[in-house]
């Protein structure tokens, strides 16, 4: 193993470097953080061995034989006791060690540093927004359960990254480095582009907590290119004719529904599982879903949103219907013009929309929309859900996110300006609702030729 010196990006810092220890030993070729930043100079002077060993580092305030005898301890750690999974734990014992054996004051306050590694600040972070100790930064509310467990799969993600690169990163060394390692682990592990950058943004969302608190100053995430441009992906959506044949769909004969999914292609896991929650007791699950997901295609709300919503939110305004209610992720109020189809599916339900976990809400709102013959495929990549090969049908393409993209969709094809649509769908920005809609060039075509019309002259046959 050796030593080396990364120099810093930040401005003003470009005459001062991180150490790192640098181990290759068979398939192990990874850079440990020691914990101390000095200045080039001095580094190359130590490097060169032309240093005096009384001679004080003034960025570290110890001299450079102390200097010198760390490393050395390091060294000797790496040679004779190496061990992947403790390497931070034990490189910080070291450091620590050494450096209390100096009465000097400063010294001990180095000594005392605590090293905030990444995941148990995300983690401890986390928890205190969970328990209430912590409020969102932004809306100074309690941080919603959803957003809480939205951020759950990236801290994981992180996790095994760092288990199969047996380290442990800081917050130090969130930088493009590792932006690169974890976009190129991720991706050899099979996971979407798009999926990777949620990750990436969580973890910047986070380090800008830790700058807040003051534990870090390192800035280098919020560099421009650390989060990838988003990748376009095809994402379907229901047309208003699709939503009425959705709507009007009967389905009352339980027989007729479980013999006609019984020809459907469907692999062993999908099967028993469609057949196990399709015994008498749960055999309205497939409509209850259906109606559900069409309350989410009148609102535009998220499914944490749109499957509690109840008779008790409707509220008149002006002699106007409207669903009041406050969105989980976001925490704003909105008032949502209530669809007459809306009203009849609470009063289907005596007000109250029945409970239904997300698993068992996606596979019901497939099969329905494959009992509706909707099998075309709309594009040429393929789909894999729970390592089964379907191909992209347009029946499987459907989630319980369709509802919202459906309504925004619809609402703007109809000519319904975005600021309108922003309004109840609760987007913060006009860009991230523009991703929502799902038009094709004619179709974008024909709602550009209808907002020209009264600018230039357009025939119609």
């Amino acid at each position: 193993m050796n030593f080396c010196l990364v120099n810093s990006t930040k401005a003003g810092k470009e005459d001062y470097g991180s150490v790192y220890a640098r181990y290759r030993s068979g398939s192990i070729n990874k850079k440990y953080a020691i914990g101390f930043v000095l200045k080039t100079s001095n580094w190359e002077l130590y490097s060169s061995k032309k240093y005096n060993s009384d001679a004080l580092i003034p960025e570290l305030k110890i001299s450079f034989g102390k200097f010198a005898n760390i490393l050395e301890q390091i060294k000797n750690y790496f040679d004779n006791s190496f061990d992947p999974n403790k390497v931070a734990t034990e490189i910080k014992a070291i450091r620590m060690a050494m450096l209390k054996e100096n009465n000097d004051d400063s010294l001990k306050r180095e000594a005392n540093v605590k090293p905030y590694l990444l995941v148990d600040f995300m983690e401890q972070t986390l928890h205190e927004y969970s328990t209430g100790k912590r409020q969102n930064p932004k809306s100074k509310r309690d941080t919603s359960k959803v957003m809480v467990k939205y951020h759950k799969p990236s801290i994981t993600s992180i996790k095994n990254f760092e288990k199969d690169c047996e380290y442990h990163f800081s917050l130090e060394e969130v930088n493009m480095d590792f932006r690169n390692e974890f976009i190129n682990w991720n991706l050899e592990k099979g996971v979407k582009k798009n999926t990777v950058n949620g990750y990436l943004g969580t973890i910047c969302a986070f380090m800008r907590i830790a700058i807040d608190d003051k534990l870090t100053k390192n800035d280098e995430c919020f560099k421009k290119g650390f989060i990838p441009p988003r990748e376009e992906t095809f994402e379907v959506y229901l047309t208003p004719d699709q939503l009425q044949q959705l709507y009007e769909l009967d389905l009352s004969d339980h027989q007729q529904i479980l013999d006609t999914v019984g020809n459907f292609e469907m692999c062993k896991t999908e099967r028993f599982f469609f057949e196990s929650r399709f015994r008498p007791t749960y055999r309205n699950f497939i409509e209850e879903a259906r109606d559900i997901f069409l309350i989410g295609c009148f609102t535009g709300q998220r499914h944490s949103d749109y499957s509690r919503i109840n008779s008790n939110m409707i509220k008149k305004i002006k002699g106007i219907s409207f669903v009041e209610l406050t969105q989980v992720k976001t925490g704003k109020t909105i008032s949502i013009p209530m669809d007459r189809r809306v009203k009849a599916i609470l009063n289907k339900y005596n007000g109250e929309l029945p409970e239904m976990r997300i698993r068992y809400f996606n596979f019901a709102i497939r099969l329905v929309a494959e009992l509706l013959g909707w099998t075309w495929e709309p594009s040429l990549n393929g789909l894999r859900r729970g390592g089964y090969e379907k191909g992209n049908r347009f029946c499987d393409m459907i989630t319980s996110h369709t509802a919202r993209r459906t309504f925004a969709t619809n609402a703007y094809a109809a000519g319904v300006p975005l600021q309108s649509i922003l309004v109840i769908t609760g987007h913060s920005r006009e860009e991230r609702l523009r991703t929502y809609l799902r038009l094709d060039r004619q179709e974008k075509g024909i709602i550009a030729a209808n907002a020209f019309e009264k600018l230039v002259e357009i025939k119609k046959a």
